[in-house]
């Protein structure tokens, strides 16, 4: 073979060697392609771990916010106060529950622990929902729509000074005077299929938060009934301000634990309170609180809160894990299990969470699965 020819321009490849060439060529690129697929791929699975992680953990850190201000949990069972309570909630509006949706009842094992290796667990108790009334704090509530309201005066203090319109908080002897009113929220979180972004393979879901207005703690303001123009006061100021019923935290009878403030004015003597046996709490706002983001590196996926291992065929993890084993079919409990005990003043309430997710190029799910415990009180 003459090289200088080829240095001059008077020489050509050879059909072998650029038979080499190519398939060196082909080599190369199959490598770079089943790399790049590869390295794809990890960068897809990281970032599902990482959104589910954080998107995960911020749920549980929003639901431990809200059971540390509880005044009250609700608990499943026949002829519990829990199902009873949820009848009377606005549910119309907000995303539908799941049939079999369960409350939690307590644990009795003598050991205190919530683990279900303890011999006397029983996993018939698990739920997978949570219920509870709580005091309002200070905050901005944001709704569906995009549109928003701040609440700040919780607890509301109640003064001539806070007033809306005519009138003023004056005792019967005509003295302005001053007191702060508790306010409630009841707080309902169960499982929907109505939000979700439904995995390929497998029927996932959200955990919605359901809000209710805000309500007056009406054993509070009945401590002023000796003064039925200073009591008359309260409850108009109060309905000035967009507080216009009364939540009694002592009973454990929603027929007698309501009240409408009706036609109260300032200036009159109120009437006894009368409770509201049909009363209904309305929604505030009801909030998928199952959210992070989706897809900012690759090309996105699809996440939820994990179905039952025996109703998904890639489930990466076992669901349930404290809840009686479902068969197939079964929309019981998912991965949101709810397990509970202690005494009334140190509630124990511990989650499972189990979040997953599909990739578009990833081989296999991903999850993320985490048991927070939380401590309330359950004062009645």
């Amino acid at each position: 073979m003459n090289f200088s020819h080829r240095k001059l321009g008077l020489g050509g490849w050879t059909l072998v060697e650029l038979m080499i060439t190519t398939a060196l060529i082909s080599i190369v690129t199959m490598a770079m392609v089943t790399l790049y697929a590869k390295v794809t791929q990890g960068m897809a699975s990281d970032e599902m771990h990482s959104a589910l992680q954080k998107g995960n953990q911020n749920m549980l850190n929003r639901i431990r916010v809200r059971v540390g201000a509880n005044r009250h949990f609700f608990f499943g069972g026949a002829g519990s106060s829990g199902v009873s309570f949820i009848a009377k909630l606005n549910l119309s509006t907000a995303p539908a529950t799941l049939i079999g949706t369960t409350l939690s009842q307590p644990q009795t094992s003598v050991s205190g622990s919530l683990s279900s290796s303890v011999s006397d667990f029983n996993n018939a108790l698990v739920g997978n929902s949570i219920l509870f009334s709580a005091y309002d704090v200070p905050e901005t509530v944001i709704y569906p729509n995009g549109t928003f309201k701040g609440y700040t005066d919780s607890p509301m203090t109640v003064s001539s000074a806070t007033v809306s319109g005519s009138g003023a908080v004056t005792d019967q002897n005509g003295v302005q005077q001053t007191v702060i009113i508790d306010l409630y929220r009841f707080y309902y979180y169960y499982l929907s299929s109505a939000t979700a972004k439904q995995l390929v393979d497998g029927t996932d879901y959200s955990v919605i938060e359901w809000q209710s207005i805000r309500l007056a703690d009406i054993y509070e303001i009945a401590n002023y009934a000796s003064d039925g123009v200073f009591e008359s006061n309260i409850m108009a100021c109060m309905k000035s301000r967009g507080v216009s019923e009364g939540y009694d935290p002592t009973q454990t009878d929603p027929t007698l634990a309501f009240t409408n403030f009706g036609s109260v004015a300032f200036g009159t003597s109120s009437p006894a309170f009368t409770s509201d046996p049909n009363y209904v709490v309305p929604m505030d706002v009801a909030t998928n609180v199952t959210k992070c983001p989706s897809g900012i590196l690759t090309s996105g996926f699809r996440y939820g809160i994990s179905p039952n291992s025996n109703n998904w065929r890639s489930s990466p993890v076992q669901v349930p894990l404290f809840a009686p084993v479902t068969t197939v079919g079964v929309a019981f409990p998912n991965g949101f299990e709810v397990v509970t005990g202690g005494g009334a003043a140190g509630r124990q309430v511990m989650i499972r969470s189990v979040w997953v997710a599909e990739g578009a190029i990833t081989p296999r799910a991903v999850y993320n699965d985490v048991n927070m415990v939380d401590y309330a009180r359950d004062v009645w």
